[in-house]
């Protein structure tokens, strides 16, 4: 009421001032002073602002500041790291001027990751381990098959042993696995109570070497035990040729060449083999690639990894998989990833998986198994995936990678008559609801739309359809409409 009195006497004190003034004077009505208008905006003045001169001296920066440049330099270096042309970052900023030279060597972290390679001075390795003083190392030693004569890659690593209860990191390579085996030799009576990665390479690039040489003696490394060593990565080199202790590992790569021509005689026996990864009661990942061991053996005992939950079998030769899978024991195991060595041989070897005599009852050993990836193996027979899915009860996602179009088809054809009235949908996969197909050429629909029917008749549906971009691509307009009625369809990522 007060608001509307005050507007009604503005409103009469204009009239009155319209009425009793001359026409030349009458104002005209200002429509931005009625109580009614928004407020007029102020234009916006910009502050002055004055240059500053920047005049403060990199010298005058805080130490930790400097610190982290150093770091971020070290960190972020590009090209050769160890040349003569090119030395390492923390060594030319402790070498631009003497209050950079006490700031960087005052800062033991920017010493501790130390790379050897061919012409790397002695007295190089030797200025890090002073400047790390106490604090744990990760080291990396490079051999080269163009090595200056004078260099001695066996006797870098004699100066750094005497500092192995400091190591954190261990990254060695070698050309063959001679210069291997004299390289790790020092470290077969040592300790390493902070080890916690390993990585062994052998690139055995020699075009002189023979690469069926076979090493009679197993190189054991860290004989005084390594309590914290939890991963552990081989390439171009087994356990026929390492032995690791593995106690406390979660994380094992062992990535051999495993040639097809390399005499079953000079591979390690099961036993051996056992041996070497019994241990590895911890293990929770493990990779492996090659032959592995010899073949198969009677009354070969099971090797039990109760910890592990994701094996991976790319690439093992001559049936390597099915020998080592029907003597594994791993209740906990979730993940599994299969690769047969030869398209022409994969039902055979997955046949010898499920009819091994050594094998325990399935139930009991991969109760915990959802995942299952088959890559590369071009299977002929429907009943390999029967036999699969008994073997495998409880797998709820199915990832094809690399397998041919009939492989697919023989699956998809399996499961929808599985999905039919009068058969026992338990027999095939009975918890499965995602299919993934990384490479599926020359696409065929109408198998992929029966399964998806059948199973939905089943009330066992699948969920998920995981196709890559290219697959979906050459799906049918229509095909693929229907598709996302009855399925989620998404991407496969890269």
């Amino acid at each position: 009421m007060a608001y509307c009195s005050v507007r009604a006497c503005k409103v009469a004190d204009w009239l009155r001032q319209f009425m009793m003034s001359p026409p030349s004077t009458i104002p005209l009505a200002n429509y931005s002073k009625w109580p009614d208008a928004p407020a007029e905006e102020e234009p916006m003045v910009l502050p002055v602002v004055e240059a500053v001169k920047w005049t403060r001296q990199i010298s005058s920066l805080a130490p930790e500041i400097m610190c982290m440049i150093f770091h971020e330099g070290r960190n972020s270096a590009s090209g050769p790291w160890n040349t003569e042309r090119r030395l390492p970052f923390e060594v030319l900023v402790s070498h631009v001027s003497p209050l950079w030279r006490s700031i960087a060597l005052a800062d033991p972290f920017l010493w501790t990751t130390i790379r050897v390679a061919p012409a790397t001075p002695f007295s190089r390795i030797h200025a890090y381990l002073a400047h790390s003083r106490a604090f744990p190392l990760s080291i990396t030693l490079q051999t080269h098959p163009k090595a200056h004569g004078s260099w001695d890659a066996t006797a870098c690593m004699a100066l750094l042993a005497p500092h192995v209860r400091r190591w954190r990191s261990l990254d060695v390579s070698a050309r063959t696995r001679a210069d291997l085996s004299a390289l790790l030799a020092t470290l077969r009576p040592l300790a390493a109570p902070r080890l916690e990665d390993l990585n062994v390479h052998c690139a055995r690039d020699d075009p002189a070497a023979d690469p069926r040489v076979h090493l009679s003696d197993r190189t054991p490394i860290f004989g005084g035990g390594a309590p914290t060593l939890a991963r552990v990565h081989l390439v171009g080199i087994g356990l026929d040729s390492l032995s690791v202790p593995l106690s406390a590992v979660t994380k094992v790569s062992m990535m051999n060449d495993g040639q097809p021509e390399t005499p079953d005689s000079t591979l390690i026996s099961w036993d051996e083999f056992h041996e070497s990864l019994s241990g590895g009661r911890s293990l929770l990942s493990m990779r492996l690639m090659g032959q592995l061991f010899r073949h198969a053996q009677t009354n070969a005992a099971v090797l039990e990894l109760p910890s592990l939950a994701h094996l991976e079998l790319p690439l093992c030769a001559n049936g390597a998989s099915a020998r080592l899978l029907s003597r594994l024991s791993a209740p906990l195991l979730r993940s599994l990833h299969l690769c047969t060595s030869d398209h022409d041989e994969a039902d055979d070897e997955f046949r010898t998986l499920f009819d091994s005599h050594y094998m325990k009852p399935w139930s009991q050993d991969f109760l915990s198994l959802t995942n299952l990836t088959i890559d590369c193996a071009d299977i002929h027979e429907q009943n390999t995936f029967a036999q699969m899915s008994c073997a495998f009860p409880a797998v709820d996602t199915i990832e094809f990678g690399g397998t041919i179009s009939q492989s697919t088809t023989l699956f998809l054809d399996l499961v929808a008559k599985a999905g039919g009235r009068g058969t026992d949908l338990n027999s095939c996969f009975p918890n499965l609801h995602t299919i993934a197909m990384r490479q599926w050429m020359n696409i065929e629909v109408a198998p992929l739309r029966h399964m998806l029917e059948a199973r939905i008749a089943a009330q066992r549906p699948i969920a998920t359809l995981l196709l890559s971009p290219t697959t979906i691509a050459q799906i049918e307009p229509a095909e693929l409409l229907w598709l996302r009625d009855h399925v989620t369809i998404e991407e496969l990522k890269v």
